[in-house]
C-alpha cells in the first residue's frame, strides 16, 4: 500500500505545484490589468461639459526620428568650406555679349530638351495605341 500512496502524493504534490503556478500566473495579469488601467486613468483628461479651449495643447516632447532636420544647403560641405574660405574673391562680372551668348545656348538647350521629350511622348502613345489594337484582335 505504500507504493500506492506515494505516487498519490506525488500527484497531490503536483497539483498543488500545477495551481500554484496557475494561481500566480493569474495574479500577475490581474496586476498587469490594474497597472494598464492606472495609466490610463494618470493619461486621459477628464474634461468637463462645457469646458471652453484657447488654444490646442503645446507639444513638449521632441519626435524621435528625424529632430535635427536640416534645411538644404545647411549642411557644411568640405566643398562649401572651400568656397567660403575666402570671401574677398568674387565671381567675375560677366559682359553683355556673354550673357547674350549664355542666354541664347540656354534657349537651345531648353528647346531641344522639349523636342526630345514631345519625340519620346509620341513614341509610348503610339506604342500604347499599337497594344490596345492588337489586344482588339485576340
Amino acid at each position: 500500500k505504500e507504493a500506492k500512496v506515494k505516487p498519490e502524493v506525488m500527484k497531490s504534490e503536483r497539483k498543488k505545484n500545477f495551481d500554484r503556478q496557475r494561481l500566480d500566473r493569474l495574479l500577475k495579469k490581474k496586476n498587469e490589468r490594474k497597472e494598464k488601467k492606472l495609466e490610463k486613468d494618470i493619461f486621459t483628461d477628464h474634461v468637463k461639459f462645457g469646458d471652453v479651449v484657447k488654444q490646442p495643447p503645446s507639444l513638449t516632447a521632441k519626435p524621435r526620428k528625424g529632430a535635427s532636420k536640416e534645411k538644404p544647403g545647411q549642411k557644411s560641405l568640405l566643398l562649401k568650406s572651400l568656397f567660403n574660405a575666402s570671401p574677398g574673391i568674387k565671381p567675375r562680372a560677366s559682359s553683355m555679349a556673354r550673357q547674350r551668348l549664355m542666354l541664347e545656348e540656354r534657349a537651345r538647350v531648353v528647346k531641344a530638351y522639349r523636342d526630345l521629350k514631345k519625340l519620346k511622348q509620341k513614341s509610348q502613345t503610339q506604342t500604347k495605341y499599337t497594344a490596345s489594337s492588337m489586344n482588339k484582335f485576340d
